[in-house]
């Protein structure tokens, strides 16, 4: 709990109201949210302004809230009858970032973060897993990687807890060293780059330069563990003296992942070795991406005094997300790769690699949508997917969005049949086509992916209760 006036000092903010030693039991963005005792805290979205909201929040118990500067006046006339507290800011944003670096100088636990443009949510939960077995590991929940997920959920950290494994994603330059600058982490991680986001930093050079923020923000003693692969990305985060471990596929890299290969159970054994060290690893996801993500957890868990057998047993116990290449099988011998949870040319490129090592046979159907943030690289980026595609020779390509007529043209122009190419107006047309040739087939394999926007979890959910699910 923290006080009217620690809250104050911390985010330089004036008390414009209320009494400075009162303690608040939490602190929420979410008005809806609100519990007897929060503290609200007002932040403008792209959506919603937390703002139109305070009066709602008070309502519902809250004992008081944080907002801007120019919003004050007009708060201070409508509270005027209420005994509760009212800081003024200039950016309430940042001022939950300065609130959220503060509460995490005064615990002990060390912090891990870890970014990337692909990989870092699969990455930070293999981490979480390894690490959990041995200590107490506060990590960000889903999607709480921004400015202002990733405060919220540092704000969680507690005396319990000696580590926190904590994913950092951006959209633009600047937001990887204010996510770090707030995290102060001991540890830092950079699964990979690519063409992702594209909008806010124009091209790979932009994206490597972003990601090596995390280099930049690093602390003097802090260590970087980095997709030694990439040499554009090696070269930006080379420009910070901070020490630096390499880890990747390649035979400089200081930790070294080979002998991937996928396993009849539908997982991935890989070999991982250092100096004159090795050890056999084995995931349950497919995939060379997910081995990367593996030896880089694992990395970082050896670097943390983890032993080869506590290593072992946290990857085996991770089990994937849902909508992360999530393999559901059906009716009629059918196999289903929910991939929708999101979408970007890296991670599109390593999950149809990943399909044709695993087809066996087997027809494939495949149900793509637009990859959003793409900036200029749009057209070329959905151009390729197509493109992609044709390669494997699926029986049916159906897709849906904005870059629709590129995938399909491309798919058309790689030499598919225009009989198995299919534009559809959603998600519940895409069910529908899909659903018609299922009925007919035996033996296939559906892949979904796209951006999360588009919405194609919910054809994986339709096909899901439609065939149903074997145990």
């Amino acid at each position: 709990m923290l006080s009217a006036e620690e809250i104050k000092q911390a985010i330089s903010g004036i008390i414009e109201k209320g009494k400075r030693d009162l303690l608040f039991r939490d602190i929420s963005i979410d008005s809806r949210k609100i519990k007897q005792g929060d503290l609200f805290w007002a932040i403008k979205g792209e959506r919603f302004d937390g703002h139109d909201f305070v009066l709602s929040a008070l309502d519902r118990g809250a004992f008081g809230a944080v907002v801007e500067n120019c919003y004050i006046k007009d708060l201070l006339e409508k509270t005027k009858e209420r005994s509760i507290v009212l800081i003024s800011v200039k950016d309430s944003l940042k001022a939950l970032g300065d609130l959220a670096r503060c509460w995490r100088d005064k615990h002990k636990a060390k912090v891990i973060v870890v970014t990337g443009s692909s990989g870092k949510t699969t990455t930070k939960e293999m981490l979480f897993s390894i690490l959990s077995q041995r200590y107490n590991v506060l990590k960000n929940p889903g999607n709480y990687n921004n400015l202002i997920g990733l405060p919220v959920s540092l704000l969680r950290l507690t005396d319990l807890h000696s580590m926190a494994v904590l994913e950092m994603g951006m959209n633009r330059p600047g937001e990887i060293a204010r996510l770090t600058q707030i995290a102060n982490p001991d540890i830092g991680i950079i699964t990979n780059i690519g063409p992702v986001h594209l909008e806010g930093v124009k091209d790979m050079r932009g994206v490597a330069k972003a990601k090596a923020e995390l280099a930049k923000m690093l602390p003097e003693n802090g260590v970087l563990f980095v997709n030694g692969d990439n040499a554009l990305l090696i070269e930006e985060v080379l420009k910070f003296s901070k020490k630096v471990i390499r880890f990747g596929r390649n035979f400089d890299n200081d930790i070294r992942l080979k002998h991937a290969r996928i396993n009849k159970s539908l997982g991935t054994d890989f070999h991982m070795s250092w100096g004159d060290k090795s050890l056999d690893l084995r995931v349950n996801l497919v995939g060379l991406h997910n081995a990367m993500n593996a030896l880089a957890a694992s990395a970082v868990s050896l670097y943390m005094g983890m032993s080869a057998e506590e290593i072992k047993i946290g990857l085996m116990n991770y089990k994937g997300m849902k909508g992360r290449f999530q393999i559901i099988t059906l009716m009629n011998e059918n196999i289903l790769i929910d991939d929708t949870y999101n979408a970007n040319p890296v991670s599109l490129k390593a999950a149809l690699q990943t399909i044709s090592h695993i087809r066996a046979g087997k027809k494939l159907f495949i149900g793509l949508g637009d990859m959003l943030e793409l900036g200029d690289y749009s057209i070329p980026a959905h151009q390729e997917a197509g493109k992609m595609v044709a390669m494997l020779e699926p029986e049916l390509f159906v897709v849906t969005g904005s870059f629709s007529e590129e995938m399909i043209k491309a798919a058309k122009d790689s030499g598919m049949p225009k009989e198995r190419l299919v534009i559809s107006s959603g998600p519940e047309e895409m069910s529908y086509e899909i659903e018609k040739r299922l009925k007919e087939n035996k033996h296939v394999i559906v892949f979904l992916k796209a951006s999360r926007a588009v919405s194609l979890d919910k054809v994986s959910e339709y096909l899901s209760n439609k065939f149903g699910r074997k145990a």
